[in-house]
């Protein structure tokens, strides 16, 4: 996938397993594409890419660093917390427990 032609909202994150995934929106072209960009950079079979959505999101959850700083730092992130409604941290205590 052409990453100039990727739009806000086509990938997501499960943050049960720290998975980025395509969007439920995509057409099935368009998932398919999405899914392909996944694999080829392997953003779920890389552990440390993993590992390193999941320190952004402990860091948030621990620190005092507000959604606005993490959305400077790791916007995608911060995106996706918020689109998800999961801001408040202390619901992320439970979401990601049995990450760590």
């Amino acid at each position: 996938m052409d990453p100039f032609k990727i739009r806000t909202g086509w990938f997501s994150i499960d943050f049960s397993k720290m998975f980025v995934q395509p969007s439920n929106t995509l057409t099935s072209i368009q998932f398919g594409r999405a899914q392909a960009t996944i694999n080829c950079l392997k953003l779920n079979d890389d552990d440390a890419l993993v590992y390193e959505r999941l320190t952004w999101v402990i860091f948030y959850r621990d620190s005092n660093i507000s959604i606005e700083d993490l959305r400077t730092k790791a916007p995608f992130i911060a995106f996706e917390l918020e689109r998800q409604d999961l801001q408040d941290k202390q619901n992320l205590h439970t979401i990601i427990k049995h990450l760590q």
